[in-house]
């Protein structure tokens, strides 16, 4: 399976390269060959994780601050990123910024629905989502989708 990186910035930083020979696909300029199909799945992480390295630095810079100390993500359940690819990501991107010993937290944010026929607010149990009060499957979520940056430690 090949997949296009084109459009994306780090092939100009020229950091996703090593990581995705690590990941035994090969890489042709700013295209990248996948031995596995399974392993396309977790590379979106590398981009959120690009950009979540990026609004940090972006913060720390405005604020003037020298180093980065530690950084809160919030991460829902639904929102399909796995929180240890995003470390092991993390891990290689930080070397040599001011995040370089940031430490990442992450706060997972459980599914809850509402049902928009009896407003019964509810976590599902399982991946049948049915209203437990009145058995609708007309529902609304109300978190779960969340994927941010909620703060960041920094040294002067």
């Amino acid at each position: 399976m090949i997949k296009d990186f084109s459009e994306s910035n780090l092939f100009c930083q020229g950091r996703a390269s090593y990581i995705f020979e690590k990941m035994k696909a090969k890489v042709y300029n700013s295209k990248v060959e996948f031995t596995k199909t399974s392993e396309l799945t977790t590379v979106h992480e590398l981009a959120i994780t690009q950009n979540i390295l990026d609004i940090v630095l972006n913060e720390a810079k405005s604020a003037q601050a020298n180093k980065v100390t530690k950084i809160n993500l919030v991460i829902g359940e639904l929102s399909g990123v796995v929180s240890d690819c995003v470390q092991f990501y993390f891990d290689f991107l930080r070397k040599g910024n001011a995040a370089e010993e940031a430490t990442l937290d992450f706060k997972l944010v459980p599914v809850e629905l509402r049902c928009r026929d009896c407003l019964a607010a509810f976590n599902p149990k399982d991946s049948a989502w049915i209203c437990p009060n009145c058995q609708s499957t007309s529902l609304e979520v109300l978190s779960g989708r969340e994927c941010y940056v909620e703060s960041i430690e920094v040294k002067q």
